[in-house]
C-alpha cells in the first residue's frame, strides 16, 4: 500500500512553517538500505585510490625534493597534498553521512568536524615530507602512502555518526573479525583488533583485565558495557573506527551500526570524554633530523586533535 497524501492537524498557536521545516530536516533526502551499503563500498574503493595517490606522491616527491627548485617543489607537494586531503575528507564525510542514510548538505559543525580532521592530518603529510626532503624514514614510501588512505576511515565515521545526533539513536561498536577491505578483488591489510576497541566494542575484558590495571576498566564498553552508545556520545568522545587515537590507528577495521536501546538500565550518565588506554608518542618525533620543525608539527597535530562539535539551535521565534 502506498501513501500519497499525509494530514497533520496543528494546535492553536503553533507555527506551521517551523513544524514543516523540522518535518523536512527529518525526513528531507533519506535513502534506501541498498544506497547505504552502496555508500559504504564507494568509500572503501574510494579510501583504497587515496592511499594510491599518496604511494605514489611521495617517492615522486622524493626524488624532486633535492632538486634546483627545491622550495618552489615543496611549496607546490604540500598544496598538493592539502588539496588532496580535503577533497577527500569532505568526500568520505558525506559518503558517511549517506551510509547512515541521510543525504543533508554538509552543515556547518560538520564543517568544522572536517577541518579538524585534514587540518591534524596535514600534520603528519609534513612530517612525510621532510621524511622524502632527509630520508630519514624506515618504512617504505609506497606502504606508508596506504595510511592516509586508511585513515581517511575516521571521517566516514565521523560522517555516520554525526548524520544524526538525536537523543534517540543509538551506536554499537563493534568489532571487526574478517578480513581488511582494499579496493575491489584485493586483499587488504590484516585486521587488528587492539585493547581500545576491544574496551569500546565492551569484548575480550577477560583478556584486558590481565593486562590492564583496575582502574582502566572503569566505563568498559560504555554505560550499558555492550560497546553501545548514542551518537551524541560518541561524538563527545570524539572517537571513530580508524581515528589515529587509537591503538591500533589507521589498521582498525570496527565499524558502527544502529541498533535499538538496550532493555537494561545504564551504568552511570552519559559518557562524555574518552583516553586511549596507552599514551602514545608521537612518531613524527623518533627522527634526528629537523627536530625543531617536527617538534611543531607534533604541536599542532596535537592542537587540531577531533573534539565535539555541536549543531548550534535554531533561535526561536518571538
Amino acid at each position: 500500500m502506498s501513501i500519497k497524501r499525509v494530514q497533520v492537524n496543528l494546535p492553536a498557536g503553533v507555527n506551521r512553517t517551523e513544524v514543516l521545516d523540522a518535518l523536512g530536516e527529518a525526513f528531507a533526502g533519506r535513502m534506501g538500505f541498498g544506497d547505504r551499503k552502496s555508500a559504504l563500498a564507494e568509500a572503501r574503493e574510494d579510501q583504497a585510490e587515496v592511499g594510491e595517490w599518496f604511494s605514489n606522491f611521495l617517492p615522486l616527491y622524493e626524488g624532486a625534493a633535492h632538486s634546483a627548485n627545491r622550495e618552489r617543489m615543496h611549496n607546490r607537494a604540500v598544496w598538493m597534498v592539502r588539496r588532496e586531503l580535503l577533497v577527500s575528507y569532505k568526500r568520505q564525510f558525506q559518503l558517511g553521512k549517506q551510509a547512515a542514510g541521510s543525504l543533508r548538505p554538509l552543515q556547518a559543525n560538520e564543517l568544522q568536524v572536517i577541518r579538524r580532521l585534514v587540518n591534524n592530518e596535514m600534520e603528519f603529510a609534513l612530517n612525510a615530507l621532510l621524511d622524502c626532503e632527509t630520508g630519514e624514514y624506515q618504512m617504505p614510501l609506497e606502504q606508508r602512502g596506504t595510511l592516509y588512505g586508511q585513515a581517511l576511515g575516521e571521517a566516514f565515521w565521523a560522517g555516520f555518526c554525526y548524520s544524526d545526533l538525536s537523543s534517540g539513536r543509538y551506536l554499537r561498536w563493534r568489532l571487526s573479525h574478517g578480513p581488511a577491505h582494499g579496493k575491489r578483488g584485493e586483499q587488504g591489510l590484516p585486521v587488528e583488533n587492539c585493547p581500545d576497541c576491544a574496551w569500546l566494542a565492551g569484548e575480550d575484558r577477560t583478556q584486558l583485565a590481565g593486562e590492564l590495571p583496575a582502574e582502566a576498566l572503569r566505563g568498559f564498553g560504555g554505560r550499558w558495557g555492550n560497546g553501545v552508545y548514542t551518537a551524541q556520545e560518541l561524538a563527545a568522545m570524539a572517537v571513530f573506527p580508524q581515528s589515529g587515537a587509537l591503538i591500533c590507528t589507521t589498521h582498525c577495521r570496527c565499524i558502527l551500526e544502529d541498533v535499538d536501546k538496550p532493555e537494561t538500565p545504564p551504568r552511570g550518565g552519559m559518557v562524555r570524554s574518552w583516553t586511549s588506554l596507552r599514551v602514545k608518542v608521537p612518531t613524527m618525533l623518533n627522527r634526528l633530523t629537523k627536530q625543531s620543525q617536527r617538534k611543531r608539527l607534533a604541536e599542532l597535530a596535537e592542537k587540531w586533535e577531533l573534539e565535539y562539535q555541536p549543531r548550534k539551535r535554531r533561535k526561536q521565534g518571538g
